[in-house]
């Protein structure tokens, strides 16, 4: 009897052990599909007001969507004339960035970030639109000629200060490495920017529709164009404000060797085409010429992947133990990782979970080619895939045994509860 005794206990104890771990919060997210076969979707903005979604497309079509992912048949803004971009799954042109004027709600302004093609010559153009009822008014505001039809890597979002922040690609030769306009102080590419676009201003009889901010850090310079902001960029993919402490996080794609993580700061040079991360370029005389602002984070090609896609500090609810990581991507490998944003910048790896830890309808598996992140109004994030077209949601975890089909998800409190009275069952044995 006291061997039945002695296996039961046994029994119980590995049950106890199984029940706690599968109710523990696991550091790895489920993915709920939102939306699929969408033609290359490259960002997501969602309206603070209505709550509708506004979806970018690379070919330069952005779509409406209800705040229950309901696509309405007439798009928001229709580009496809005028943005350029071939049929190659590796271009970067095209439409790659919309962003919602502030008060969008009040003079319906969107801006957007697309390379053209302009009297036969490439531009990255940035534009703004203002949308009314069967009237659609473009100025543009920036037109930028491109060395070539690689390294157009850009964005335009705002910064919690209203002005507008852009990122340029270097544009740099496809044959010569050795030439980029990142660090010339005269051209904008290779740069973030910073405008005041609620301001015009006229310089050398032009009428700008945008204004130099005062303090931005090379107004009044010789030899410097004022809209700079930093530079030394290559491709930064995608850069986003973090809306507790307004720092502005920047993603740089590398060349052959590094991927980097940047904190964007006034007047800061960035290192490119002189440094690739930290890592001064070989062949290279420059490199005790510049004060160069290394990353926050970066990683060699490999495992981690070969493209950066920089992301966003998480702001939202769902995931408690993420408040303040910046979680981040790549490109080609597909894979999440996060960032502990302190002195050390610790990374950890940010996978998906298996599926008996995700809700029944969190188990999506993403396609190939990690185009984008974006969040919704709460500060969920939400990641855009190439191959399939899709928008995923991040769903955290269940603290729960998790059967999907004929068998009902089991609570936490109530695994909790049977958990209780066994410990009860086992201490009266």
């Amino acid at each position: 009897m006291e061997v039945y005794i002695m296996c039961f206990r046994r029994l119980l104890i590995v049950l106890i052990v199984t029940l706690e771990s599968m109710c523990k919060s696991e550091d790895c997210y489920c993915l709920r599909k939102l939306v699929g076969d969408i033609d290359s979707p490259v960002f997501v903005e969602q309206d603070p007001v209505n709550r509708r979604y506004y979806v970018a497309q690379q070919s330069g079509v952005v779509h409406i969507y209800s705040k229950d992912w309901e696509k309405e048949s007439k798009p928001l803004v229709n580009l496809t004339n005028d943005v350029h971009i071939s049929n190659n799954i590796w271009d970067e042109r095209g439409l790659l960035s919309i962003a919602l004027h502030p008060q969008f709600h009040s003079n319906n302004l969107i801006f957007t970030y697309s390379i053209r093609l302009i009297n036969g010559k490439e531009y990255a153009v940035v534009s703004k639109l203002e949308i009314r009822p069967d009237l659609l008014k473009e100025d543009i505001i920036l037109a930028i000629e491109q060395a070539n039809q690689k390294l157009n890597g850009g964005q335009a979002l705002f910064g919690n200060d209203g002005n507008l922040y852009v990122s340029i690609g270097d544009g740099g030769s496809l044959d010569n490495k050795n030439i980029s306009f990142a660090q010339s102080s005269l051209s904008l590419l290779g740069k973030i920017l910073r405008i005041n676009i609620d301001k015009t201003e006229v310089v050398d009889d032009h009428l700008l529709f945008y204004s130099v901010p005062d303090d931005n850090p090379f107004v009044g310079k010789t030899s410097w164009r004022s809209e700079i902001f930093a530079l030394g960029a290559r491709n930064m993919w995608r850069c986003s404000v973090d809306k507790g402490t307004g720092y502005l996080y920047c993603g740089d794609v590398g060349d052959t060797d590094t991927e980097e993580i940047n904190l964007i700061k006034s007047g800061k040079n960035y290192g490119w085409n002189i440094f690739e991360g930290s890592v001064a370029k070989i062949n290279r005389t420059k490199n005790e010429a510049i004060a160069n602002e290394g990353p926050i984070y970066s990683y060699s090609h490999g495992d981690m992947g070969h493209a950066v896609v920089g992301g966003y500090v998480y702001r939202g609810k769902a995931f408690s133990s993420l408040f303040g990581q910046y979680i981040f991507g790549d490109y080609v490998s597909g894979k999440l990782f996060r960032l502990k944003l302190n002195e050390s910048n610790s990374k950890y790896n940010f996978a998906q979970c298996t599926q008996n830890k995700c809700p029944c309808d969190a188990r999506d598996k993403p396609g190939k080619f990690l185009q984008s992140f974006s969040t919704d109004n709460e500060g969920e994030l939400l990641i855009l895939t190439k191959q399939k077209g899709e928008i995923l949601k991040l769903i955290p975890p269940l603290s729960a045994v998790t059967t999907c089909g004929s068998c009902q998800l089991l609570p936490s409190a109530v695994v909790l509860l049977c958990t209780s009275v066994i410990v009860t069952m086992l201490y009266s044995i």
